[in-house]
């Protein structure tokens, strides 16, 4: 079975499973995720982008690939020094954690190319001891390049936001209460969650 064939049925799924799900994806149509299979570029975009809008994340992102002359690999990238990645207008922290990002890849190319082959608790154990990746960038990672599709983002603002909205909770859900919620979703938490970020994105 194909990835997009395992999209289709796991909206089935959770369409199915939960009845606010129902309603929003007749809204939003078929879930559209198009996996980043550039494991190495998938994470240097990710930590570019911590904490910044969408606008300016691509500006910096785009002068950084003007800077390393659009040659996104790791043996090359950590030819730079923190001092002329800043000049892109990365701050300090990620021109480190770029660096430290780029030596792992370059040092360890049968771990971090093959993450694939790895449980999920494994490829986050692996990522994490990434300067500057830590469990929320991981769960992207799987979700979005990886393509597991049973995968919970606990940490994530705009999930907790959707959930507060569409479930008509009081507060933000807490960590027990996103569990009592995605068990209804499993073994697809991931389509279930992309959907709340699609519904929100198409409201906005």
């Amino acid at each position: 079975m194909t990835f997009q064939q395992h999209l289709l049925e796991g909206t089935k799924y959770v369409q199915q499973s939960d009845p606010v799900l129902e309603e929003i994806i007749n809204k939003v149509g078929p879930c559209k995720i198009n996996l980043q299979k550039d494991y190495y570029k998938a994470l240097v975009s990710s930590i570019v982008s911590q904490q910044l809008s969408v606008k300016a994340a691509d500006t910096i992102y785009s002068r950084f690939l003007d800077l390393i002359k659009h040659n996104l690999v790791p043996g090359e990238v950590r030819k730079f020094d923190r001092e002329t990645l800043r000049t892109a207008g990365l701050s300090n922290q990620k021109s480190s954690y770029i660096l430290d990002l780029s030596n792992k890849f370059y040092e360890n190319p049968t771990i971090y190319n093959h993450l694939e082959n790895m449980d999920d608790e494994k490829v986050i154990e692996h990522l994490t001891k990434v300067k500057g990746i830590g469990e929320w960038t991981a769960h992207m990672f799987l979700m979005f390049s990886l393509g597991r599709l049973d995968v919970l983002p606990h940490g994530d603002v705009g999930f907790q936001n959707a959930v507060l909205q569409y479930y008509n909770l009081s507060i933000k859900p807490t960590h027990e209460t996103i569990e009592k919620l995605g068990s209804n979703w499993k073994p697809y938490r991931t389509i279930a969650v992309w959907y709340l970020w699609a519904i929100t994105d198409q409201n906005t």
